[in-house]
């Protein structure tokens, strides 16, 4: 969205509809292709990894980091600017998230054929 959200402010793109799980709060007005009645998500994810075996107390301390991070508004307003939702996921959750992002990979490219038999 970022490329097209100021043509699409503009007047030079019209927009049809968003790839998310959920309506853009940069532009709620356009519906997600599952509401259209395709089986398309696709969203960006930034996410943060360490060796395995990093001490707990470490891992800790950079996910308060990230997560402080995530609620700065300074940081919220430079990002908006980019269409860019500051979040922050527990290390559980994100891993769930992840799970849910690779079968949905892995459904896609078995239909399309470029899984082994």
């Amino acid at each position: 969205m970022p490329g097209a959200a100021g043509f699409i402010e503009a007047g030079k793109l019209k927009g049809l509809a968003t790839t998310g799980t959920e309506r853009s709060r940069f532009m709620p007005s356009l519906p997600t292709l599952v509401e259209k009645n395709y089986d398309v998500i696709s969203e960006k994810n930034y996410v943060v990894f360490a060796p395995p075996g990093i001490p707990e107390n470490v891992a800790g301390a950079i996910s308060k980091a990230f997560e402080k991070m995530s609620q700065d508004k300074r940081i919220e307003k430079d990002l908006a600017a980019q269409t860019v939702i500051p979040m922050f996921l527990p290390h559980a959750e994100i891993a769930k998230k992840l799970a849910k992002i690779e079968a949905r990979y892995q459904r896609v490219a078995k239909v399309a054929g470029l899984t082994k038999k």
